[in-house]
Protein backbone atom coordinates (compact mmCIF):
# COMPACT_ATOMS: atom_id res chain seq x y z
CA UNK A 1 0.00 0.00 0.00
CA UNK A 2 0.71 3.55 -0.56
CA UNK A 3 -0.30 5.39 2.27
CA UNK A 4 0.33 9.28 3.32
CA UNK A 5 2.37 9.92 5.65
CA UNK A 6 -0.17 12.21 7.72
CA UNK A 7 -3.75 10.34 8.40
CA UNK A 8 -5.54 13.84 8.63
CA UNK A 9 -8.74 13.75 9.41
CA UNK A 10 -9.20 9.65 9.01
CA UNK A 11 -7.32 7.24 11.93
CA UNK A 12 -6.92 4.53 9.30
CA UNK A 13 -4.99 7.19 7.19
CA UNK A 14 -4.93 7.64 3.48
CA UNK A 15 -3.58 4.92 0.81
CA UNK A 16 -3.29 5.75 -3.10
CA UNK A 17 -6.54 3.84 -4.25
CA UNK A 18 -8.33 2.89 -7.76
CA UNK A 19 -11.98 4.05 -7.91
CA UNK A 20 -14.66 2.18 -7.36
CA UNK A 21 -14.60 -1.63 -6.97
CA UNK A 22 -15.51 -5.02 -7.58
CA UNK A 23 -17.17 -5.41 -10.75
CA UNK A 24 -17.35 -1.44 -11.02
CA UNK A 25 -13.76 -0.85 -10.47
CA UNK A 26 -12.32 1.91 -12.51
CA UNK A 27 -8.74 1.59 -14.10
CA UNK A 28 -9.07 3.74 -16.79
CA UNK A 29 -10.46 6.86 -14.38
CA UNK A 30 -7.36 9.43 -12.22
CA UNK A 31 -6.28 7.10 -8.56
CA UNK A 32 -7.72 8.87 -5.26
CA UNK A 33 -7.14 9.07 -2.20
CA UNK A 34 -9.21 7.15 0.37
CA UNK A 35 -9.42 5.22 3.46
CA UNK A 36 -6.72 2.81 4.02
CA UNK A 37 -8.57 -0.83 3.92
CA UNK A 38 -7.46 -3.61 6.21
CA UNK A 39 -5.42 -6.67 4.79
CA UNK A 40 -4.04 -6.72 0.96
CA UNK A 41 -7.21 -4.81 -0.82
CA UNK A 42 -6.70 -5.39 -4.90
CA UNK A 43 -7.69 -1.90 -5.06
CA UNK A 44 -4.43 -0.59 -2.86
CA UNK A 45 -1.91 -3.06 -2.84
CA UNK A 46 1.19 -1.49 -4.99
CA UNK A 47 4.56 -2.54 -5.57
CA UNK A 48 8.22 -1.00 -6.90
CA UNK A 49 9.31 -3.13 -9.83
CA UNK A 50 13.19 -1.84 -9.46
CA UNK A 51 16.18 -1.63 -7.47
CA UNK A 52 15.22 -0.86 -4.69
CA UNK A 53 13.55 1.99 -4.39
CA UNK A 54 12.94 3.37 -7.52
CA UNK A 55 11.67 2.62 -11.17
CA UNK A 56 7.90 1.66 -11.96
CA UNK A 57 5.19 1.31 -9.02
CA UNK A 58 2.80 -1.52 -10.08
CA UNK A 59 -0.51 -2.13 -8.93
CA UNK A 60 -0.29 -5.28 -8.08
CA UNK A 61 -3.91 -7.26 -9.34
CA UNK A 62 -4.21 -5.54 -12.20
CA UNK A 63 -0.85 -5.24 -13.88
CA UNK A 64 -0.54 -1.71 -14.43
CA UNK A 65 1.93 0.84 -13.53
CA UNK A 66 1.18 4.56 -12.02
CA UNK A 67 1.94 7.17 -14.78
CA UNK A 68 1.31 10.35 -15.60
CA UNK A 69 0.71 11.57 -19.13
CA UNK A 70 1.63 14.95 -19.11
CA UNK A 71 3.99 15.90 -16.09
CA UNK A 72 3.54 18.86 -14.69
CA UNK A 73 2.20 20.53 -11.27
CA UNK A 74 -1.52 19.06 -11.06
CA UNK A 75 -1.06 16.38 -13.45
CA UNK A 76 -3.70 13.45 -12.82
CA UNK A 77 -2.40 9.86 -10.99
CA UNK A 78 -3.36 7.44 -13.64
CA UNK A 79 -2.99 3.42 -14.33
CA UNK A 80 -1.54 2.79 -17.70
CA UNK A 81 0.33 -0.75 -19.20
CA UNK A 82 3.32 -0.95 -17.93
CA UNK A 83 5.17 -0.77 -21.34
CA UNK A 84 3.00 2.12 -22.29
CA UNK A 85 5.63 4.95 -23.83
CA UNK A 86 3.23 7.39 -23.96
CA UNK A 87 3.36 8.00 -20.37
CA UNK A 88 5.98 8.68 -17.42
CA UNK A 89 6.10 6.11 -15.13
CA UNK A 90 9.00 6.14 -13.13
CA UNK A 91 9.34 7.19 -9.37
CA UNK A 92 11.17 6.82 -6.47
CA UNK A 93 10.34 6.40 -3.21
CA UNK A 94 11.94 9.32 -1.13
CA UNK A 95 14.32 8.45 2.38
CA UNK A 96 11.40 11.07 3.70
CA UNK A 97 8.35 9.46 2.49
CA UNK A 98 7.78 11.09 -0.47
CA UNK A 99 7.03 9.16 -3.73
CA UNK A 100 8.74 11.57 -7.07
CA UNK A 101 8.29 11.22 -10.44
CA UNK A 102 11.25 10.71 -12.28
CA UNK A 103 12.36 13.05 -14.87
CA UNK A 104 12.77 12.55 -18.43
CA UNK A 105 15.21 15.28 -19.86
CA UNK A 106 12.88 17.94 -21.25
CA UNK A 107 9.54 16.05 -20.61
CA UNK A 108 9.05 16.87 -16.58
CA UNK A 109 10.03 19.42 -14.21
CA UNK A 110 12.41 18.23 -11.76
CA UNK A 111 11.12 17.63 -7.93
CA UNK A 112 7.24 16.87 -9.03
CA UNK A 113 5.66 14.48 -6.14
CA UNK A 114 2.86 12.81 -5.58
CA UNK A 115 0.19 15.03 -3.45
CA UNK A 116 -3.38 15.24 -2.61
CA UNK A 117 -5.22 18.48 -3.52
CA UNK A 118 -6.58 19.83 -0.62
CA UNK A 119 -9.91 18.57 0.57
CA UNK A 120 -11.08 16.70 -2.55
CA UNK A 121 -8.92 13.84 -2.22
CA UNK A 122 -7.96 13.91 -5.87
CA UNK A 123 -4.74 12.98 -6.32
CA UNK A 124 -2.22 15.52 -8.17
CA UNK A 125 1.75 16.02 -8.56
CA UNK A 126 2.88 18.56 -7.36
CA UNK A 127 6.01 21.05 -7.01
CA UNK A 128 8.17 19.94 -3.80
CA UNK A 129 9.19 23.87 -2.75
CA UNK A 130 6.09 25.41 -4.02
CA UNK A 131 5.59 27.12 -1.11
CA UNK A 132 1.75 27.96 -1.90
CA UNK A 133 0.92 24.46 -2.39
CA UNK A 134 3.02 22.85 -0.09
CA UNK A 135 0.65 22.59 2.96
CA UNK A 136 -2.07 21.11 0.96
CA UNK A 137 0.02 18.31 -0.63
CA UNK A 138 0.60 15.51 1.85
CA UNK A 139 3.95 13.07 0.58
CA UNK A 140 3.20 9.41 0.39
Amino acid sequence: MLRLQDDLDDPLGYCIDVRGFGAGIRLDADLQAHSCKSGAPDDQSFAIAGAPAHGAILLIEYDLCLAVADPGPGAPVLLRPCDDPSVSRAFELLADGRLRLLSEPDVAPPELCVGVAGGSGQLSFAAVFDPVNHENNQGL
